[in-house]
């Protein structure tokens, strides 16, 4: 998987933890998705994912993901869709 995240993409890539212990935080990330939510990449990658959402949607996230993990809904991932982020 590091191998997909080069420095040299112009898009910010960000990987989560799905184990049920760290779910959400923050694996693998390049520096353009630290430096779209003004955090420094090694700072980056110790946060939960839910930390770069609106306060409606981070609330839900973590169990979005249990969900995700329990039924194995592929779809959730395969569509393209506009985010909301918020930054540090």
């Amino acid at each position: 998987m590091n191998n997909l995240v080069s420095a040299d993409m112009e898009v910010g890539l960000i990987a989560i933890s799905l184990n049920f212990r760290k779910i959400g935080e923050i694996k693998i990330a390049n520096s353009q998705a630290a430096n779209i939510f003004n955090y420094n990449k090694e700072e980056f990658l110790k946060v939960n994912v839910n930390c770069l959402m609106p306060s409606l949607i981070s609330k839900h996230h973590d169990d979005y993901l249990r969900a995700f993990i329990s039924f194995g809904n592929k779809k959730v991932n395969s569509d393209r869709r506009l985010l909301l982020g918020k930054k540090k």
